[in-house]
């Protein structure tokens, strides 16, 4: 685990890193046309993820995996690679201000940070419209495979969680917004935040941020599998605390 000699060391790195998630870089491209703003990692090209934008736009309302009036979120295969599409509908102007660029810079932040979370590949201004684009994690919702599994397998999930946790935490991360739909278990078993809209940097962790991420996890429809990790986090060293 990262001890704060760590989260120091990786504040001062990011400070450096950042600049160049936003302009032309080692890491970064950036493009720009009439109608197009683009930056990119260097891992996939600039037509690659406009093509991949022009396939989203052209689902129809029932290919969505979720829709909102201030986002919308596809799949969106393209070369025989599938990409998680994220919309933002009337983001305003390209810019620190908006949902996207927090968006953006937020994923960016945890990935380098060493949290799972899909790798963001793109940010995309289009017309009026903004998309982050990022790697699509096979998996499943680990509620659904909480009520599947035996007690050992529920216990080895609910570890995970609690090592989540326990690694934001230390780095001075908090998630606001921690409901189980909010991740996804992979066939490995690696645990991912896929929602970080949410996300708060830089924090002094307390007891009221752990009970309320704790309310958020143990919103579950099924019963049986809230009261065992009711019970389990009851037993464990609070995350905020040092073991």
């Amino acid at each position: 685990m990262d001890s704060p000699e760590n989260k120091e060391a990786l504040n001062k790195k990011w400070k450096r890193y950042k600049p160049m998630l936003l302009d032309n870089s080692e890491i970064c491209s950036k493009a720009k046309s009439a109608s197009l703003k683009i930056i990119h990692h260097k891992t996939v090209t600039a037509d690659a993820m406009t093509a991949v934008v022009e396939q989203y736009e052209a689902l129809k309302e029932s290919d969505y995996i979720k829709s909102g009036k201030k986002r919308r979120v596809a799949q969106v295969p393209y070369q025989d690679t599938k990409y998680l599409i994220k919309e933002f509908r009337n983001p305003g102007p390209w810019g620190p201000f908006a949902s996207d660029y927090r968006s953006w810079i937020y994923a960016n932040r945890l990935k380098f940070y060493g949290i799972n979370v899909p790798e963001s590949l793109a940010w995309v201004h289009k017309d009026s419209k903004a998309f982050i684009i990022s790697e699509f994690i096979e998996g499943k919702n680990p509620g659904k495979v909480l009520q599947n599994s035996s007690e050992q397998e529920q216990i080895t999930i609910a570890n995970k969680f609690n090592s989540l946790l326990r690694q934001m935490y230390r780095l001075g991360i908090v998630h606001e917004d921690m409901k189980i739909g909010n991740f996804i278990m992979d066939p490995a078993g690696t645990l991912y935040i896929v929602d970080n809209d949410a996300v708060l940097f830089d924090r002094t962790v307390n007891k009221k941020d752990w009970q309320r991420n704790r309310k958020h996890i143990l919103d579950l429809p099924d019963e049986k599998i809230k009261h065992f990790l009711s019970d389990y986090f009851d037993k464990q060293i609070p995350p905020y605390r040092d073991e």
